[in-house]
């Protein structure tokens, strides 16, 4: 069963990532209609019937005409009335309208989650968790729920509070299960749950082997396994290295750091000042970027040295807050 479920989060993250970031239509139908065909329900079932609709009704629109029958929009809109009558893809089937107002509502909300993410990469992290607790009281048709927890995980963690940064992040696995906000808070509690040496919590204090080096330096994201295509993630940096460091030769790899998840290393950064200046462009960028550094992933600059140490130690909290105290409070 557990299998059954990671094939399926499996091919609907894949079928979303060619509709909305590759914006390769055929094969988002093909990964749509594959989980569909193989299982008779699971917890995409519903919504890759309606991202078909969705797709079909768009191809429509731009003149596409059903010849062969079975495959318009026409045809996964009585699937979802028949199967889900009572559904929220129900009712936007039902009535065109609204499919137009949420996604004016979609924007609008796209547009708040940003600016609090924002004020979260400024520090500010107790207005943040106040903005959190908001949308998450008041505003349960809100898309960005997900993303608001794991902020709100991550604005608790910046503030230094052990206890309530594990408490927040259990509370998003369980509520946001299958989800990529649920795979990050999974990577950082495992980090958390390393172990402690001398009775102190492992990520409270930067681990005394690390070093600040002014010299060559990579750039670091843990991803989650589950839910994440590398391949992609990996595209999309270097479309944005070449963006914005075009000049620049960057190389983009990736390795496994135990079973679940993988490290993304941009290599080589020439010195410590460039290492801040993509870490500053990284961070800032949630357009380019959008599901890589808006999903609480860590990420951060760190020496080859350092690295060294880190991949030895899986200590990623530890060393999340030796960046933060050694490189970006004390630039």
């Amino acid at each position: 069963m557990a299998s059954n479920a990671r094939i399926c989060t499996a091919l609907y993250t894949s079928g979303m990532i060619y509709k909305e970031q590759l914006k390769d239509v055929e094969n988002a139908i093909e990964s749509f209609e594959v989980l569909n065909t193989r299982f008779d329900e699971c917890d995409f079932t519903a919504e890759a019937h309606y991202q078909l609709y969705r797709i079909y009704l768009e191809k429509e629109a731009g003149g596409w005409v059903d010849l062969m029958g079975g495959s318009g929009s026409k045809t996964y809109a009585d699937i979802i009335l028949e199967r889900w009558p009572d559904s929220e893809f129900a009712r936007l089937v039902r009535d065109p309208n609204i499919l137009q107002a949420d996604e004016v509502r979609r924007k609008e909300e796209e547009a708040a989650y940003k600016e609090v993410y924002q004020l979260f990469r400024s520090y500010a992290y107790y207005p943040v968790i106040t903005a959190c607790d908001h949308v998450l009281l008041e505003e349960p048709r809100n898309h960005f729920r997900p993303k608001y927890h794991i902020l709100k995980a991550m604005a608790i963690g910046g503030t230094r509070d052990l206890a309530g940064f594990r408490a927040a992040l259990g509370e998003v696995k369980a509520q946001w299960p299958g989800t990529d906000e649920a795979n990050a808070a999974e990577v950082l509690l495992a980090s958390l749950d390393g172990g402690a040496t001398d009775g102190a919590p492992k990520g409270i204090a930067p681990p005394p082997l690390f070093k600040r080096s002014d010299g060559e330096h990579y750039y670091m994201v843990v991803i989650p396994n589950e839910g994440n295509d590398v391949t992609t993630i990996k595209t999309t940096l270097s479309d944005f290295n070449a963006a914005y460091f075009g000049a620049v030769t960057l190389e983009v790899t990736s390795s496994l750091m135990g079973t679940d998840q993988h490290v993304v290393l941009v290599t080589p950064l020439a010195d410590k000042t460039q290492a801040i200046e993509y870490h500053s462009l990284f961070t800032g960028n949630p357009d380019m970027l959008a599901g890589i550094n808006d999903m609480g992933y860590p990420s951060f600059a760190i020496s080859p040295e350092n690295y060294a140490l880190l991949y030895k130690s899986r200590d990623i909290a530890g060393y999340e807050t030796f960046f933060q105290e050694k490189y970006l409070d004390g630039q």
